[in-house]
């Protein structure tokens, strides 16, 4: 590696898409407006509003990886920079976004906690043999982990098939998340509505 900061750089921009995504759902409206749209589904609404999120999550991938190269950061292969960073930032999207739907406010709570958890616990910092036994115990199960790995394989170079396995599971991510938003949301429209009255009233 030419820099620290080149090998910090994988840690970083997950963390820029975890982030990015997010915040979406802070800022725009995570339900679609109907009027005017006869006979749309709540997987249609569901999947309309994940395309809106998945263009804009996109671009903040682009975005970022031509930053973060231009500024110095090496590339064995910058092809296959920009393709992990697309295929990381709509994993983290689709995981962000079943949970900030299906599960409302308590959904974002976890997203935050996730987020936490996997600063230290995805091999970002340190390798993951030097962290505590919570960490190794749960890193392979944290989409950071797949990222970081995959951003690395492209930065640094590749070994074996890595990167396309890394690729293969951030892929199964989306797809596991991407169901569970579809089939669980309206199974859990009474009980959102309930918490949703139960925050209101309590004034936080």
């Amino acid at each position: 590696l030419n820099a620290y900061g080149a090998a910090m750089a994988p840690l970083f921009m997950n963390l820029t898409f975890w982030i990015g995504a997010f915040m979406l759902m802070v800022i725009l409206k995570q339900e679609v407006d109907a009027q005017g749209i006869e006979r749309l589904t709540i997987t249609q609404r569901y999947l309309g509003r994940f395309l809106l999120l998945a263009a804009m999550v996109v671009l903040q991938a682009v975005i970022c990886c031509a930053g973060v190269l231009a500024i110095g950061v090496q590339g064995v292969s910058p092809v296959a920079l920009f393709a992990a960073a697309i295929v990381a930032s709509l994993a983290d999207l689709s995981i962000i976004f079943a949970l900030s739907v299906t599960l409302q406010h308590i959904g974002k709570g976890i997203c935050i906690v996730l987020v936490f958890a996997q600063i230290p616990g995805a091999t970002g910092l340190y390798p993951i043999e030097m962290t505590a036994g919570f960490f190794q115990a749960v890193y392979p199960l944290l989409p950071f982990t797949y990222g970081i790995g995959a951003m690395r394989e492209a930065i640094c170079g590749f070994y074996g098939a890595q990167y396309a396995t890394d690729l293969a599971v951030l892929a199964l991510f989306f797809t596991l998340f991407m169901a569970l938003g579809i089939v669980f949301r309206p199974l859990l429209a009474n009980v959102n509505r309930m918490v949703a009255r139960q925050i209101r009233q309590s004034g936080i």
